[in-house]
């Protein structure tokens, strides 16, 4: 895949990134991904965006086996998540997080009918990372 203008995953999905470590810990590049997981229309729709793997979940359950297993996979760098699943993957996510793997970064992204109404669980986070209050 050709590297777009002006650097590395700028408008790409799928892309060859510059990797400091490796996996030999020499340095080099590697090829990541993007995964969405959500239900029937957040896959469609991430699909329609260029996002070219979709995990389609039809429960909670479901969502959890897939995170995990995207969780460990090396080659992915993103996973995109339907924030009606994530609020019950928080202790998870914080374990990952505690791990020292940087990849996946997990984004959590609203569903068709808005966000699940709630704690913003980004905010909160952040607020948790940084040691106090945040204005809002």
């Amino acid at each position: 895949m050709r590297k777009p203008a002006g650097g590395c995953c700028r408008n790409s999905v799928s892309c060859t990134c510059r990797d400091d470590q490796g996996a030999d810990g020499g340095g080099g590049e590697r090829q990541v991904k993007i995964v969405a997981l959500g239900d029937r229309t957040v896959t469609l729709l991430c699909r329609l965006g260029g996002v070219a793997e979709t995990i389609r979940c039809e429960d909670f359950s479901s969502a959890e086996a897939a995170l995990k297993e995207l969780l460990m996979e090396e080659s992915v760098a993103i996973v995109l998540i339907q924030d009606r699943y994530v609020r019950p993957l928080i202790p998870m996510l914080e374990e990952h997080g505690r791990s020292h793997r940087v990849y996946p970064v997990v984004v959590e992204i609203p569903g068709p009918k808005g966000p699940v109404k709630g704690d913003d669980t980004i905010t909160e986070a952040i607020r948790r990372v940084a040691g106090r209050g945040m204005p809002g």
